[in-house]
């Protein structure tokens, strides 16, 4: 059930799906993150599970938000909230991935994170 949710989009990842979605529930830290996700909200907004911190507004640094159009998780309405409270961030788009595009595309995931590394104007 969790592959069908959170991987369900046109563009499946060839073969080793099973293998992947076993050793991701191998982590013993996933209801901890879930938690974390659900609960610490740090935009001015409420969210589904309770009311924001506003402390999004304190970061600084250079961040990369990326989107998918099939996340069912994440949608893209959450990530541009937070690039609303953070001018400074770039947005990095998977077009045909759902979730997890370390899984769909890791390829272009690893070159799209050495290219906002090694970007000096962020």
């Amino acid at each position: 059930m969790y592959g069908l949710i959170t991987y369900l989009c046109p563009a499946q990842p060839a073969g080793d799906e099973a293998v992947y979605i076993s050793e991701l529930m191998k982590q013993r830290n996933l209801l901890d993150l879930d938690w974390a996700l659900a609960n610490q909200n740090m935009a001015a907004e409420p969210n589904r599970y309770g009311s924001g911190s506003g402390a999004i507004s304190k970061v600084r640094c250079p961040v990369a938000l990326t989107t998918a159009p099939f996340d069912p998780i994440v949608p893209r309405s959450m990530v541009e909230e937070n690039l609303k409270a953070l001018p400074q961030a770039r947005l990095i788009e998977y077009p045909g991935c759902a979730h997890a595009p370390i899984f769909f595309c890791p390829d272009k995931l690893a070159k799209d994170i050495d290219g906002f590394i090694a970007d000096k104007s962020v």
